[in-house]
């Protein structure tokens, strides 16, 4: 179902294309960034991009209507206590900061391989948190990104140049930081 939606973009009036596609039983959000080039972003920045009931594992398509997902808006899944697992394509190049804020139960997560930044606060709070598969390209760790996340054993991959305020600040038992530190 296609939605229209008013926002101030830079003190100007503009409308985005929003819509739903359910994917393996989810409904997600998704709006319309640039219509020429065709891609789309996971969520629109100011409510969950999926039912905060969601229960399970969410996977995120490259592609929704002829449309590449590109990014994962900021508060795209702020909430989600009942998520377990997320596996996000490859097609994302950046995710908004509080992302997967307060999902508690989320235990695993699988990143874009060409991800360059962990966004602040991207999993703070995500208590289940134990696996993530890092991106190869990962370059920056924002503020508070993994803060008090159940991240138990840390391996930051080669490539991190910059690690911010409280960046891994959980309860981890073995933190491995890269030559590029």
């Amino acid at each position: 179902k296609l939605l229209s939606s008013p926002v101030w973009s830079q003190f100007r009036h503009t409308t985005f294309e929003r819509f739903t596609k359910n994917q393996d039983g989810i409904d997600i959000l998704y709006v319309v960034t640039d219509q020429k080039a065709k891609t789309v972003q996971v969520g629109d920045g100011t409510e969950s991009a999926i039912s905060k009931t969601t229960q399970g594992t969410l996977t995120i398509p490259e592609e929704v209507y002829g449309h590449r997902v590109t990014n994962v808006a900021r508060e795209a899944f702020f909430g989600c206590h009942q998520l377990t697992e997320a596996i996000l394509p490859n097609s994302v190049t950046e995710i908004g900061k509080y992302a997967f804020y307060n999902c508690t139960s989320l235990v695993s997560v699988i990143m874009p391989e060409d991800l360059e930044v962990f966004p602040g606060y991207l999993f703070c709070n995500c208590a289940s948190l134990t696996s993530i598969q890092w991106p190869k390209t990962l370059k920056v760790l924002e503020d508070q990104c993994l803060w008090e996340s159940g991240m138990k054993e840390i391996i930051v991959p080669d490539g991190v140049i910059e690690i911010r305020w409280y960046a891994l600040s959980c309860s981890f038992t073995k933190c491995v930081l890269p030559k590029s530190i």
